[in-house]
């Protein structure tokens, strides 16, 4: 009998080998790439403007404050930038580069046959069980891996200033977002931490066209139509300006610190972060235990 962890380390070993999850990589690698370039071409514009208007004492030291904090390291990175159309590219795109590499893998197992061999191997419960936790894992994966490169290239092109509270206008992170208060305390762990966050939503946004599977069989609706749908909730959620002055209802502005947002509420993100893991793995085991697998 084959172990559940034997099979996601398989299904790990397919996913960083499929094709269409090295497409996605690399475009996303390009897409923060490009990103840190023009956040350090900004750190350096605002450098260089500072040591030509700002004079220099005796010391060494600035005459005046320098505004050097403007740029900094944490609002460099994918996550961090605010206002720019790459970061707004990256985040309002995700639920369709997440999806790509793995989530149709249950339809292709199912008409091939494979989801048989399997499920006599490791049981109706293991092997459905598997295929959540690895379809999580390759939508987490599939964003993490860019978020962490663009850290490590912007620490490696900006400084890392700590945020200073009266250039939150440049930063865009104010205390009614969640993280606000602590992006100016510890601005590290909430960089880490902002990255666990989004690498849950992609996660758990992977696995909703795996539980889609068990009710429709065509792989582009199945992909994409969540995607469609979640559009319309988030631009009807948008006009209802009375409701959203209130609480951010928008996953999408919860994950992405920087965006234009209104009060956040701890409640109503773990809501729709329980909501999204916890409906596509009822789904998923409980269609499982049922399908015709034997």
């Amino acid at each position: 009998m084959k172990s559940l962890r034997h099979f996601l380390q398989n299904e790990l070993y397919n996913l960083f080998h499929s094709k269409s999850f090295l497409f996605v990589l690399l475009i996303l690698l390009l897409i923060v790439t490009a990103d840190d370039i023009l956040a350090y071409k900004s750190y350096k514009d605002n450098l260089q403007l500072t040591l030509t208007t700002v004079d220099l004492q005796a010391d060494g030291t600035f005459a005046e404050y320098p505004f050097l904090q403007i740029y900094t390291l944490y609002n460099s990175w994918i996550g961090g930038r605010a206002n720019e159309t790459l970061p707004m590219v990256f985040f309002y795109t995700m639920p369709v580069f997440v999806v790509i590499p793995y989530s149709w893998s249950y339809l292709a197992e199912e008409k091939n046959g494979y989801d048989r061999i399997m499920a006599s191997q490791l049981g109706k419960a293991s092997y459905f069980l598997g295929k959540y936790v690895s379809t999580f894992l390759s939508g987490a994966l599939t964003v993490l891996l860019p978020m962490l490169f663009s850290f490590l290239l912007a620490s490696c092109l900006v400084p890392a200033y700590r945020p200073d509270i009266n250039f939150a206008l440049y930063y865009q992170v104010s205390a009614t977002k969640l993280l606000g208060n602590l992006y100016y305390a510890h601005p590290l762990c909430t960089a880490f931490l902002n990255m666990l966050m989004i690498g849950i939503f992609a996660g758990a946004w992977a696995t909703i066209p795996l539980a889609l599977s068990f009710f429709e069989k065509n792989k582009f609706v199945v992909l994409f139509a969540p995607y469609l749908v979640l559009l319309y909730i988030i631009a009807s959620l948008q006009k209802a300006s009375v409701y959203r002055s209130f609480t951010e209802t928008s996953v999408l502005n919860y994950i992405w610190m920087t965006s234009s947002s209104s009060n956040q509420s701890i409640v109503v993100y773990t809501i729709m972060t329980v909501s999204l893991i916890l409906l596509p793995l009822a789904i998923v085991l409980e269609r499982g235990k049922n399908a015709d697998v034997y």
